[in-house]
């Protein structure tokens, strides 16, 4: 009878032991130039055998951002009386959306925002429009790094939808994109020129109506690099042959309390 308790103790902790599998995914993109596609393999429940339980994503990050603010007015514009608001939010779609009336019943894959960054911007002295777009007096560009910086999201099956996107057999392929926002303004009005209907300046530039003098913003290149990694916790799901042996090993014990 020792014998079947200690198979029944070992059979009860078997089933609740918890296990995990891990992968590690590189990715490093351009979201000016397009999204990155990172690939996971999936969880395979072999057979049925195995079930997901748990998944932890943790991105090990960094978001560099190049910004360039360019002037077209013939005044110079004073230092630090432009500024600018410049941020960039990433988005991770896990797998792919179809279109279809699965993902619109659904919602679509599920997804989260593994991370940001941004910077506030005063503008040097912008000299007068030079007339050539990207360089010269009337141009500043400035570069913000975020550093290296983490970011861990854990999903259990209060969060199912989470766990299903990774399981079943073969790879998933995720989208990893995201957006920027850029907000700016004077401190001062600059006290710019009318224009002249018969040669208006090119636009858009702050604050958003054209045609008009005004300083323009743009991201020349974002680049958000790093790794994901995912783990996978899960548990055993015992077989038919499994729980018999389960059922005849407390009904052993069972019978030896009698």
């Amino acid at each position: 009878m020792k014998m079947k308790a200690a198979l029944l103790a070992t059979l009860i902790a078997g089933t609740a032991l918890g296990q995990t599998e891990t992968q590690i995914v590189p990715f490093d993109y351009d979201p000016n130039i397009d999204a990155a596609f990172p690939e996971f393999q999936m969880f395979d429940t072999l057979g049925g055998t195995r079930e997901l339980v748990g998944l932890t994503l943790s991105y090990d990050q960094e978001i560099s951002i190049t910004t360039r603010l360019e002037q077209n007015s013939p005044i110079t514009i004073a230092a630090d009386n432009f500024f600018a608001e410049i941020s960039y939010i990433s988005l991770h779609q896990l797998g792919l959306s179809d279109g279809g009336d699965d993902d619109d019943d659904n919602g679509g894959p599920p997804f989260l925002g593994p991370g940001a960054a941004g910077a506030s911007i005063l503008a040097p002295e912008l000299g007068p429009s030079d007339g050539y777009n990207g360089s010269g007096p009337d141009t500043y560009t400035e570069s913000i790094n975020s550093g290296m910086f983490n970011f861990t999201a854990q999903y259990d099956s209060s969060n199912q939808s989470y766990l299903d996107a990774f399981t079943g057999q073969g790879t998933l392929t995720t989208v990893l994109g995201g957006f920027s926002e850029i907000f700016g303004g004077y401190n001062t009005d600059p006290g710019f020129p009318d224009v002249d209907p018969n040669n208006p300046p090119d636009g858009p530039f702050f604050p958003f109506q054209d045609p008009f003098y005004g300083v323009f913003v743009e991201l020349p290149s974002i680049r958000h690099q790093g790794t994901i990694t995912a783990t996978f916790e899960y548990q055993l799901v015992p077989t038919p042959a499994t729980g018999t042996l389960l059922g005849l090993a407390m009904l052993g014990v069972t019978r030896r309390r009698r």
